[in-house]
């Protein structure tokens, strides 16, 4: 949790098989070191167990209870951290709720371990297996780096390093120069053909 997770004080965390002994372990530092922790188990004795000896702020009996419902009403300013044992049902309802820059660490995804049917979604048994990391990328993260980011794409079009497609040869053009040019419409190419998405994707730049 603290390596990957890296939750600081006063983050809400949400965890699922809070009971078993790596959630329960989990929550009671998350509480040692001042953080909101929220369970989500099976059966009111769990549940009755977290909240009273271990001090955990909110349980849900998944069982018994709504659980997006209640995720829901017990973390109304989101979750900055969810520990995932179950998968399946439990992290849709973790990725609903979690917080912008909040972080997912997968350490098991029960639901999933005697499915015996093909997988409809991803294998993320594997990102498990391969300590792999995904990161959500929105391009308005980077604004402010375009001046950086459009020089270093003048360098290597200037030295044939990168090469686009021919729709893009004006904007090309001008980031080589370094002209100023006032609004870049793009495109991504599929290795078989381009496609323009519903709303072409557009950016105002400053000069160069």
């Amino acid at each position: 949790m603290e390596a990957l997770g890296a939750p600081k004080q006063g983050d809400t965390v949400l965890i699922s098989g809070a009971a078993g002994s790596v959630g329960s372990l989990v929550g009671q530092i998350a509480k040692a070191e001042g953080m909101r922790v929220i369970g989500i188990t099976g059966s009111d004795e769990k549940r009755s167990w977290l909240l009273d000896d271990l001090g955990f702020d909110a349980v849900v009996n998944y069982k018994t209870e709504n659980v997006a419902e209640k995720i829901a009403e017990y973390t109304p300013d989101g979750v900055d951290l969810y520990f995932e044992n179950v998968g399946g049902e439990m992290l849709k309802t973790a990725l609903d709720n979690i917080n912008q820059d909040g972080k997912i660490v997968l350490c098991g995804l029960i639901s999933t371990y005697n499915d015996t049917g093909e997988s409809v979604g991803p294998d993320l048994i594997r990102v498990i297996k391969k300590r792999v990391t995904i990161k959500g990328f929105v391009i308005i993260d980077q604004m402010h780096r375009l001046g950086e980011i459009f020089e270093k794409l003048g360098d290597y079009l200037g030295s044939r390093l990168i090469d686009l497609q021919p729709e893009q040869d004006v904007a090309a053009s001008a980031i080589a120069d370094r002209k100023t040019f006032g609004h870049l419409s793009y495109r991504v190419a599929t290795r078989r053909q381009s496609f323009k998405r519903p709303n072409m994707i557009s950016m105002r730049l400053r000069r160069l």
